[in-house]
């Protein structure tokens, strides 16, 4: 059964309409993230899930952003093309909100979450990244190019909190709100064919949330393998071998993947963000998501 989409998103980044015009097959693994949650991380590990034969892969090469703008969706080079010719089980990447997918229940869907404050401070290190391309005039009048990122981060961190891009909404500025795309899955967390990850957990215990998402997807994979595949997996690992994983960044990141992979790990904002800047954080959050949301958005842990 297929549940359409009950709102179309057109913005700078995505336009949620490519989903209506892609064919999905019963084994596809849709991974569906905000950004800087740890959505290269998630493909990494069902990719090598899925292969189990150890190669490092260029992840937007063979699992892309399907509703992306700034990528041609039809054509012999677009993404619909390339998908359309994967004679493997396929894992496609989304940012969308939940309301603005095609939902299927014979999909599998992975939704990862993590504190917005390091979502943040993940985000500015990549903005400041951004090669030319991405600020250019975009295809559609209608839509306004992404402005360059101003000289400070606490006035970035303030346009971040207090703006929002998206129409309707009031933070995420200037590309959409954490929180926002948060609820529409977080509302959906009864369904039997969505995973929940976090990133804290996948960065403190990294093996059980690959056994997580092997049992998920149904892949069996042996001790000896989960071994191998979590070493693979680590960020040290990843951040070794970014130029491999994450050919994209080579070209359109200043600093190439290595600007893609670059801390990890969280709590950076801390001894950034003062008391009042905390304190409309708080303002927001409590505004935006119930209080469960919040707690497992800023610590992980099991859904309650």
């Amino acid at each position: 059964m297929i549940q359409p989409p009950s709102k179309r998103y057109y913005t700078t980044f995505f336009d949620s309409d490519r989903w209506l015009r892609f064919q999905s097959r019963p084994d596809d693994v849709i991974v569906a993230t905000p950004y800087k949650a740890g959505t290269t991380w998630t493909q990494n590990i069902v990719l090598h899930l899925i292969h189990q034969d150890l190669q490092n892969r260029n992840i937007g090469g063979i699992s892309p952003w399907l509703d992306i703008r700034f990528r041609a969706f039809d054509g012999d080079d677009g993404i619909n093309a390339m998908l359309c010719a994967q004679a493997h089980r396929r894992v496609i990447k989304t940012h969308l909100y939940f309301d603005g997918l095609p939902f299927d229940s014979k999909l599998k869907y992975i939704f990862v979450g993590r504190d917005p404050r390091d979502v943040f401070m993940s985000m500015w290190n990549f903005y400041n990244s951004f090669g030319d391309m991405f600020f250019e005039t975009p295809n559609d009048p209608a839509i306004p190019a992404l402005p360059r990122p101003v000289d400070d981060i606490l006035e970035g961190w303030d346009n971040w909190i207090g703006q929002g891009a998206a129409p309707g909404e009031t933070d995420g500025y200037p590309f959409w709100s954490i929180f926002a795309q948060t609820k529409t899955w977080w509302d959906q967390r009864h369904r039997p064919n969505i995973l929940f990850l976090h990133y804290a957990d996948m960065w403190t215990d990294l093996k059980s949330q690959v056994q997580r998402v092997a049992d998920f997807i149904e892949v069996d994979v042996d001790e000896e393998m989960l071994d191998q595949i979590t070493e693979l997996c680590t960020f040290s690992s990843m951040q070794k071998n970014s130029a491999k994983i994450d050919e994209n960044s080579e070209t359109n990141l200043k600093g190439g993947s290595k600007s893609f992979f670059h801390k990890g790990g969280g709590g950076r904002w801390r001894g950034l963000l003062n008391e009042a800047r905390l304190a409309k954080y708080q303002e927001v959050a409590k505004r935006a998501v119930d209080p469960e949301c919040k707690r497992w958005l800023e610590e992980g842990g099991s859904l309650l």
